[in-house]
């Protein structure tokens, strides 16, 4: 078995995310993250949870041919934003 801690601190989490414990608090309390809770007060997240959990919150990037130009739409929207 590795060195690696299977459950995760909020803090550790926190540290790992970027995101301030009070948000990760508040994503628990809304159940929009998974937990392992130890007991009513006590939450633990498994890091496998919390990295599958980004996964799907990631975006994708905008669009491109198969070139690598910059999809018409994408490149009308930059140009509004150089002209501005």
């Amino acid at each position: 078995m590795s060195d690696e801690k299977i459950l995760l601190t909020v803090a550790e989490v926190a540290n790992l995310t970027g995101f301030a414990e009070g948000t990760l608090r508040h994503f628990v309390s809304q159940k929009r993250i998974p937990v392992v809770r130890i007991s009513a007060r006590c939450v633990r997240f498994r890091r496998s949870d919390i990295e599958a959990w980004l996964e799907q919150m990631l975006i994708p990037s905008a669009p491109t041919h198969s070139d690598g130009e910059v999809t018409t739409v994408r490149k009308k929207c930059l140009d509004k934003r150089k002209a501005a």
